[in-house]
Parts: C-alpha cells; sequence; structure tokens
C-alpha cells in the first residue's frame, strides 16, 4: 500500500499561509480539509466545487494519512489510496521542500 505524509509542523506552516485549507487536530487525529485550486482538480469536478478531506495519524512529528474523501455536486466518496497517492503526493513533497 502506498504511503502518504508529511512532517505535521512544515503542514501546519503551508496551511496558515493557504485559506483554501483547514487543519483540525484531536489527539492525535488530524483532519486536513481543502478546495483543491489547481488545473487538474477542475478539470475533473465538471465545474461543481470539490472539497478533499484528507485523514491522518501522528507519529512523532509526522501525519500519517490513512484515508481520503472527495466531496463534489453533492456526492462524497472514499477516494482509492492508491489513486490518492498519486494525486497527491507531489504536493506533500513540495510542502517538505518548501515550508
Amino acid at each position: 500500500m502506498a504511503s502518504l505524509q508529511v512532517n505535521y509542523t512544515k503542514l501546519v506552516r503551508y496551511v496558515e499561509r493557504n485559506p483554501l485549507y483547514q487543519l483540525t487536530k484531536l489527539g492525535d487525529e488530524v483532519e486536513l480539509v481543502f478546495v483543491p485550486n489547481f488545473p487538474e482538480a477542475e478539470a475533473h469536478s465538471g465545474g461543481e466545487t470539490t472539497l478533499v478531506v484528507m485523514h491522518g495519524r501522528l507519529s512523532g512529528g509526522t501525519l500519517i494519512f490513512d484515508s481520503i474523501k472527495v466531496e463534489t455536486g453533492g456526492v462524497s466518496y472514499e477516494k482509492d489510496f492508491e489513486e490518492a497517492s498519486l494525486t497527491y503526493s507531489g504536493w506533500l513533497q513540495y510542502v517538505e521542500e518548501n515550508y
């Protein structure tokens, strides 16, 4: 199974600078909610607003995501984790390298 993870402190810095992202932490559980604003996401949404909800758990200073839901056009579905890994791993790497 693919792994999606990011340094939690770096993700917090990223979210503080990006108003389309919201981070909620309860104990070691973290939820990241955002509206994707890149061309690939807009092309797949058919003009509908899309909301991505990524859930994960903290392990030390690392946030390890374990599920991703997508809500668009009033429909919510769990995103295949392998597909999600391909979709979001580059962005998480960007956060790691720049924040």
